[in-house]
């Protein structure tokens, strides 16, 4: 879910068979201060052919990026994209790197997933997530915390993991695994520094932030940032520095960040990234392993999955959305998504299943 959407949290419930939406937020000492019930949008069809589906993701979002693509190994073999080489936005995508950081540590000795880290007060952030509320000095494994970075999205968990890998660490996986550097991704910023530098006395403290050079950025996040305290964050609903501070990648980097993950041969990384399909709903007898990570804020709407075949053939799927003038409806937006990621699977490997059926 959102890393940056004022804390919300969103989710489907069910009730007389009717399925509604339920919108919580919180403000900066984590306490509940809204809620919203609303109809869930119905289902959207999955779109036929390629040019539907690139005119409806056209429809979603003014700054729209794509990619499907086949993963050969820890290639990605572009199927179909739309603006695929363009780096966007991430949101809480960007967690694939924390976690390809942690599990590359763990695959040379450096520690194990039942590597206990403790939870301190500098290192809590805001929802969406639950280790925030939990005390000061409890203890939760690496495997946990990753858990609970994928599968709902857990900001806490990020930092806990991003202090125990290593800043830096993080910065050099981002960069080995998308093509070309991005200088707005260093220093690579915990959830927590996003969330004060848009939040806490803007345009104040971001403002500042942003003339700084990477060195100097690095003082000031250490230095003024860290002594913030989560209760100055002000909720923002309306698109902020969605190109200055973030997190960026393009479509066919995270289709890279899938098949790197991959490549790892890891069961712990599979198991995790495996937890929540986010309702994909792909057809059981022909997908298998479906992977998700998603990425939100006012203004940005991403979805990337990896799913492998009943056969073994593996492919991928990103959607990037990016609008700076308005917010994204979540259920809508997010049904779209799903819509055109099912229908871009099935386009992808339409011609695999054909020789299946006929062999």
């Amino acid at each position: 879910m959102s890393v940056a959407h004022a804390a919300a949290l969103v989710a489907g419930v069910e009730s007389g068979g009717k399925r509604f939406l339920l919108e919580l937020s919180v403000d900066g000492a984590g306490l509940i201060n809204g809620m919203r019930l609303t109809e869930a949008p119905a289902p959207q069809p999955a779109p036929k052919s390629w040019k539907e589906l690139e005119r409806r993701l056209r429809a979603v979002a003014p700054r729209a990026g794509f990619v499907a693509a086949r993963v050969d190994g820890r290639a990605c073999r572009t199927v179909r994209g739309v603006a695929a080489d363009v780096r966007r936005p991430l949101g809480s995508m960007f967690k694939l790197y924390v976690l390809g950081t942690v599990a590359g540590q763990i695959e040379k000795g450096a520690y194990g997933w039942d590597t206990e880290l403790t939870i301190t007060a500098d290192v809590k952030s805001l929802p969406t997530g639950q280790l925030q509320d939990r005390p000061d000095g409890s203890r939760v494994t690496v495997l946990e915390a990753a858990r609970l970075m994928i599968s709902i999205s857990d900001n806490t968990a990020t930092d806990l993991l991003i202090r125990k890998a290593g800043r830096e660490a993080v910065e050099r996986t981002m960069r080995s695994w998308t093509k070309g550097h991005d200088r707005r991704n260093t220093p690579l910023l915990t959830t927590r520094e996003l969330f004060v530098l848009k939040g806490a006395r803007y345009p104040e403290l971001a403002e500042r932030y942003l003339s700084m050079n990477t060195r100097d950025r690095r003082d000031y996040l250490a230095k003024v940032v860290a002594k913030v305290p989560l209760s100055d964050i002000r909720p923002w609903t309306h698109p902020r520095e969605l190109d200055t501070i973030e997190w960026f990648a393009s479509p066919e980097d995270v289709c890279r960040a899938h098949a790197a993950l991959s490549g790892l041969g890891d069961e712990r990384v599979d198991e995790i990234m495996s937890a929540n399909d986010a309702g994909l709903g792909l057809p059981p007898d022909r997908w298998r392993s479906v992977w998700f990570k998603g990425g939100s804020e006012p203004g940005v709407y991403d979805m990337g999955f990896r799913a492998r075949t009943t056969d073994g053939r593996t492919y991928a799927v990103t959607l990037m959305g990016v609008n700076p003038d308005a917010p994204f409806d979540d259920g809508k937006t997010g049904q779209e998504f799903l819509a055109l990621a099912r229908g871009a699977f099935a386009l992808a490997a339409r011609g695999a299943f054909a020789l299946a059926a006929r062999g």
